[in-house]
């Protein structure tokens, strides 16, 4: 990718900040080509170590872009405020964005799928016991983004 940012006075460029920014993140938006159209899939998610996880249901369209085209672009914004003003052309936005790209993989192992479901817990600040019984992972789907490459943005922090 490696696309020069316009606004390089915008530009987040330590690895560590854009991994706060992930941290901090409740939400993201996938984008993934499939049948040749892009199509976005707003999720929660988990981080760390440079892995987004991910779960849903074990079918669905998602899914079947997944396995044809892994490679996907993701965004996540935080502590993001519209700034009003008089004059429209003064409005700007507040905000701390990271955009990256990487390869989904779905994983299939018991293991891998409690790692994945445990980081998502973590991530979402759930306190409460976590089980996993045998018939909850064979009915969901688990599959983590192996970050590439990322950039990041921010205005007004």
């Amino acid at each position: 990718m490696n696309h020069k940012m316009r606004r390089v006075d915008r530009e987040i460029t330590q690895v560590e900040d854009l991994e706060s920014i992930l941290r901090e993140g409740e939400f993201c938006t996938l984008s993934v080509i499939d049948s040749g159209v892009p199509y976005i899939i707003p999720m929660n998610y988990g981080f760390e170590s440079g892995v987004m996880w991910f779960h849903s249901a074990p079918a669905g369209r998602k899914l079947d872009a997944f396995r044809k085209n892994p490679g996907v672009c993701f965004n996540v914004t935080i502590s993001y405020k519209m700034i009003r003003n008089a004059e429209f052309s003064q409005y700007t936005s507040y905000y701390k964005s990271v955009t990256g790209w990487g390869k989904i993989e779905i994983v299939d192992t018991p293991a891998e799928k409690i790692q994945g479901l445990n980081t998502l817990k973590e991530h979402v600040h759930f306190d409460g016991e976590a089980n996993y019984p045998k018939s909850l992972l064979e009915r969901v789907a688990v599959f983590k983004l192996v970050i590439d490459e990322m950039t990041g943005k921010k205005n007004g922090y």
